[in-house]
């Protein structure tokens, strides 16, 4: 329609719906053409937001538009742009399609299931003509498809085990919405543990360094001394996408590694979705969650339990071997691979996932370990599917799954090591708690004869439990939390909880033996009774 207050034709030519949105209402985006009136001279389209939908706007946009510069010859060019968006909806004259504001999984209103990298839909067919959001168009993904399957199943029997877990936690991470909306309790972050000069950080960017920028520079990589404000923004739009956090690592000094301990533990309770992203607009706050996969790089492992089963662990105890060939390209094309036959059978996978997850054959007693490894293990095995979907034997998808199984029992293995070891540090009860349990449950080798002391633990000597001090602070020293108890330590609080017997000033030990029997060792001489009142289960 031609506008006699200024040089153009604009003309409302697509409208843009979100997926979820009702094609009978008002769109989210529109996409206008602005052309010379004088036919030909020039014409350009612009994309705006609804609520964008104004002359004003087409004017920063197409710099050839001229107006009147009157307001009320504006209103009228927004008055009449609406009419022609709400006549041609009426008339159905203007094409609707799809605005895709997310990377991702996007589910259709016709149950197809797409994934978008970028501008790029996987698999690149759509029921209707989408629009993908402004901040998407400068990511791409790594490769260009053209990898056949027996080059990535020889890239599969060949890959070390750190990986073929770092590969599948990518593929997980594609399909981690559904999952989520699917009611699975899925939540871990991949923890790549080991070393200085292992080979972590080649790893995680070969492996999961997958989204490049326009320069082809390496997007979602961060390193972990970044701002935090950083760090969460791409959590938050590498929506299904992995993010690596980088070089989490040890320090000389106290401070600082006490400071990278907390950011790694943070980093994980924010990466599983347990903690917020708390975002801050003016005087309003919102909160949104990790829709990313989160990758850390570490030299120390994590101290506590829970965070612990918040992850996947991936042990990198010598320096990785990864064949040059095992890169972004390589990875690119097998997650089109994946992404191209889950989208033909999710239901079917999703099916799978809940048979495994009910029938789980992995040994851990943390539901939460449990689901994290099934899923990860599930993922590799869907991948393995559309590798036999485009010709691969089902005899060699029984090894790469074989291979696959021996990488997850190495994961599970290290955690279960961890966990023994942070078990190791948390206290069962207080002292004399511990040396009740020792008591009663024989650990201490006693004897009746005080003349026989030297060749035992200890005696009970009138209703008094007499240890001697190297034996007891051995005992000690093996239970949870108190691996770093001090002589002086177990004397000075056996004796402010009033539990010894003293003889002598300066001296927590005791002669318990006549001076004819000078070869009894001296001992604690500790009150049964003060034991018992003092003694807390923690």
């Amino acid at each position: 329609m031609k506008r006699t207050n200024c040089n153009a034709v604009i003309t409302v030519q697509k409208a843009w719906y979100l997926p979820g949105a009702s094609l009978q209402s008002m769109p989210s985006y529109v996409t206008v053409e602005v052309r010379s009136a004088a036919y030909g001279q020039w014409e350009q389209s612009v994309n705006l937001p609804l609520e964008a939908l104004t002359t004003a706007r087409l004017k920063k946009a197409c710099l050839f538009l001229r107006t009147s510069g009157k307001r009320a010859d504006l209103e009228e060019l927004d008055c009449q742009l609406v009419e022609q968006l709400q006549a041609g909806l009426s008339s159905d004259t203007i094409e609707r399609g799809y605005y895709l504001d997310h990377s991702g999984i996007i589910q259709f209103p016709d149950s197809t299931v797409r994934f978008l990298a970028g501008e790029e839909l996987i698999p690149d067919h759509c029921s209707r003509s989408y629009l993908c959001s402004p901040n998407l168009s400068d990511v791409r993904l790594a490769g260009d498809g053209s990898t056949g399957w027996e080059t990535m199943a020889a890239e599969l029997s060949l890959a070390p085990k750190p990986a073929l877990l770092t590969l599948a936690y990518v593929l997980l991470t594609s399909v981690r919405s559904l999952l989520l909306e699917s009611g699975i309790d899925y939540a871990a972050i991949l923890y790549i543990l080991g070393g200085q000069g292992l080979g972590k950080t080649t790893l995680a960017k070969r492996t999961a360094g997958i989204y490049q920028g326009p320069r082809g520079e390496v997007v979602g990589l961060v390193q972990a001394g970044s701002s935090s404000a950083g760090v969460e923004s791409l959590m938050v739009s590498f929506r299904d996408q992995p993010v690596i956090v980088d070089d989490l690592c040890l320090s000389a000094g106290r401070e600082t590694a006490r400071q990278r301990r907390e950011t790694g533990a943070k980093l994980v309770r924010i990466g599983a979705g347990d903690v917020p992203i708390v975002k801050r607009f003016g005087q309003q706050t919102r909160e949104t969650r990790c829709c990313a996969g989160i990758i850390l790089t570490a030299e120390f492992p994590l101290e506590n339990a829970s965070d612990l089963s918040r992850c996947i662990l991936v042990p990198v105890r010598k320096r990785l071997d990864l064949a040059d060939t095992w890169n972004p390209a390589l990875i690119g094309d097998m997650l089109r691979c994946f992404l191209n036959w889950f989208s033909l059978h999710h239901k079917e996978a999703l099916g799978h996932l809940s048979a495994a997850l009910a029938g789980s054959d992995i040994q851990e007693s943390e539901p939460r370990v449990c689901t994290n490894y099934n899923c990860l293990r599930w993922a590799f095995q869907m991948f393995l599917r559309s590798l036999v979907s485009k010709g691969m034997h089902p005899a060699r998808n029984n090894q790469l799954s074989l291979r696959m199984d021996r990488a997850i029992n190495l994961a599970l293995r290290q955690y279960q090591l961890q966990k023994e070891k942070l078990d190791m540090t948390i206290r069962r009860g207080n002292l004399p708690y511990c040396i009740l349990e020792g008591y009663r449950n024989k650990a201490f080798h006693l004897t009746k004869n005080v003349e026989k002391l030297n060749r035992h633990d200890g005696i009970v000597w009138k209703n008094d439990l007499c240890l001697r001090p190297k034996i007891l602070l051995a005992y000690i020293r093996k239970q949870p939390g108190y691996q770093d108890y001090t002589q002086n330590r177990l004397s000075m609080e056996l004796a402010d909880l009033s539990a010894l017997v003293l003889q002598e000033e300066n001296s927590y030990t005791v002669h318990i033996a006549k001076s004819e029997h000078s070869q009894v060792p001296r001992v604690y001489r500790i009150k049964l009774n003060a034991l018992k009142k003092a003694a807390q289960k923690e």
